[in-house]
């Protein structure tokens, strides 16, 4: 299944993915202190939405238990889709060891919560600039 885009959209650096909105709210306006353009969305759907309107990051940083569509159905929308498949992930999580991690294509590491904002602005850096 594939996820149509619309031609002409601005991409953006990072999308966050977290339904905790207090701490997508702090890691967006992170990335956006040190000037990343940075958006985020609640949950996969949301994510999708965002990424239907042609605003492809260069790296997602995304939580794993959410309502709506969880962070393993947004993996596998994403790998199914050839033109979303290459877009680096970083999984963020609760969990100390998460049991499983969802398949992907590009890894951009695993971050356990709560976030290193550090390690979050190295990852950023390394995938946008």
């Amino acid at each position: 299944m594939g996820v149509p885009l619309v031609v002409g959209q601005q991409p953006v650096d990072v999308l966050v993915v977290e339904d905790d909105d207090a701490l997508r709210e702090a890691m967006v306006d992170v990335l956006r202190l040190e000037n990343y353009d940075a958006v985020g969305a609640a949950n996969g759907d949301e994510a999708l939405a965002i990424l239907r309107e042609g605003r492809l990051p260069h790296v997602i940083f995304l939580d794993l238990g959410m309502p709506v569509m969880d962070g393993w159905e947004f993996c596998r929308v994403l790998q199914a889709s050839p033109n979303l498949a290459e877009i680096p992930i970083a999984i963020v999580s609760a969990l100390s060891e998460p049991r499983r991690l969802p398949d992907r294509k590009r890894d951009a590491g695993l971050f356990r919560k709560p976030v290193d904002l550090d390690l979050l602005l190295g990852t950023a850096r390394s995938f946008c600039r």
